[in-house]
């Protein structure tokens, strides 16, 4: 559930209820014409969710932000070619029968 907030403190997600967007504080633009939190925060449109998850603000129909939130979903290690493995000792060539 969403409720009023006029803080980010304790927060990972804050949506901004009047373009229905979800931001992840924790990657934030903070540029010029980035998501300009603090400035929906002050003008009373912020809101935090009692689930402070990605999750939980897209299951409350917010959208997320292209300039914070596709930064937290790209994967963090991309997968390993099929044609190496990885071993105790480091990335070995497949043995092949």
């Amino acid at each position: 559930m969403a409720y009023l907030t006029s803080s980010r403190e304790g927060k990972r997600f804050l949506g901004n209820r009047d373009k229905m967007e979800v931001h992840d504080l924790k990657y934030g633009d903070t540029n010029q014409d980035g998501c300009r939190v603090d400035e929906f925060i002050k003008s009373g449109h912020a809101v935090g969710f009692i689930i402070d998850t990605l999750d939980q603000a897209h299951k409350e129909r917010y959208t997320s932000c292209i300039r914070c939130i596709n930064r937290t979903e790209k994967p963090v290690n991309p997968p390993a070619s099929s044609a190496t493995r990885f071993g105790p000792s480091g990335p070995q060539q497949q043995m092949r029968p």
